[in-house]
Formats: C-alpha cells, structure tokens, sequence
C-alpha cells in the first residue's frame, strides 16, 4: 500500500516551499480552498463534522509524514484555539494508528514562546505555548508506540512569496526589512525556503532520534 504525505494548510507561503519538499511523492493537501486537485481536499478545519468526515476516509490509508501548516487569520479567539489546537488534536487522534513506523509530525509555531512579539496578542502567544504541549505529549505517546518523532519548528518573521513587494518594493517595508536585518546576528530575513528545509530534515531517517522538541529557525532573534 502507497503510503502519503498529509500536509495541513499547505498552498501559500511555508506551505507551498514544503510542498516542494514532496514533489513526485504522495501528497494530499488539506485546506479551504477550492483545488481542483486531485491530491487536495477541501475542508475547513473549523467545521468539525466536517473534517472529521474527510478524516475518516483517510482511515485506512498508511501515512509516512503530518505536516501542520494552518495559520488562523481572524479575530476570534475560539476559533484560532479550535483551528490551532483542538483540530489538530483531533486529527492526531484519529489517525495515529495510521502513522507508520519511523513516521514523523511537524507543527510550524512561532519564536514567541520564547520571547514577546509586540504585534500579536495574548491569546497568540497562549496557543503557541499550547502548541509545545501538543508536540510534547505525541512525541511521547507516539514515540512509545511506533518510533514516531514529532517536533515543532519555530519561526519569527518571514519572507515569502505573499509579502515579497512589501517588505522589497514599499518604503515602509523596505525599512521593517532592514531594521530586523540589522538587530540579527545573522543579518538576513528569515525565508520560506529555510523553514521548509527544517522540515525536511526532520522527516528524514537521519533525524529519527530527534523528538519533542521545539526548533528555532530565525537567523539568531531569539539571542537578541
């Protein structure tokens, strides 16, 4: 049996780069949006009848890697709580036994749990704190069960194909861009592409005895 690569919100920004990771592999993307393709299903992560129905037909189909990707956009607390944390425990839930042996799951958080990001509220940070204790109790659960790593990779600001003309094009952008370059150790705005090879790495055989942790990707901010 085909084994496949389930990537969660993965079309734009990181996701896209991750997708790259996979070409010529099994993949099924899982998002809102409407693709015509045929490894994509369409389904809102907010909606639990709804994604626990397309779920469930993925029941007895083997998974080499979980890639969760999806980032909320709106306002409303209960709603990012629900989409960062309780569906992706759900999802976990629901399709553990379907992990294989020596599989692997990757969240992708946020540098703010390691210090305060001035633009985002408390209720982000929270869920990204959230998000450890997730990693942390599958990586143990998991681990114990089927050799299963699961691990958190962390970023600060990105550079990616969606803000390119902002922070390259705009006045006001150019400047946010040189300021955080300046603060960094490595001088260089973190990109897509970076993340993504984290990503590749730790679902790579060679990272197998890596699990539970939280991983920062952002060119040394976290030193600063």
């Amino acid at each position: 049996m085909k084994k496949i690569n389930l990537i969660f919100g993965g079309n734009k920004g990181i996701g896209y780069e991750i997708l790259k990771i996979f070409k010529n592999k099994n993949i099924i993307t899982v998002s809102r949006s409407a693709s015509k393709k045929k490894n994509h299903i369409q389904c809102d992560l907010l909606n639990q009848n709804d994604f626990k129905s397309k779920i469930n037909k993925l029941k007895k189909t083997k998974i080499q890697n979980i890639i969760f990707v999806q980032r909320y956009r709106g306002l409303d607390e209960i709603e990012e709580y629900k989409l960062m944390i309780l569906s992706p425990l759900i999802i976990l839930k629901a399709l553990a036994n379907n992990i294989v042996k020596n599989g692997s799951v990757v969240f992708i958080g946020s540098t703010c749990t390691s210090k305060l990001s001035n633009d985002q509220n408390a209720n982000y940070h929270a869920i990204r704190h959230g998000i450890i204790g997730l990693v942390k109790f599958f990586a143990y659960r998991l681990g114990k069960k089927n050799k299963i790593t699961v691990n958190l990779v962390s970023t600060s600001k990105i550079l990616k194909k969606e803000n390119l003309f902002f922070f390259k094009k705009t006045k006001y952008g150019k400047k946010i861009k040189n300021n955080h370059e300046k603060s960094l150790p490595m001088k260089r705005m973190l990109s897509s592409k970076d993340v993504a090879n984290m990503v590749s790495f730790l679902v790579h055989q060679n990272s197998k005895n890596i699990t539970g942790q939280d991983i920062f990707i952002d060119g040394g901010e976290h030193l600063i």
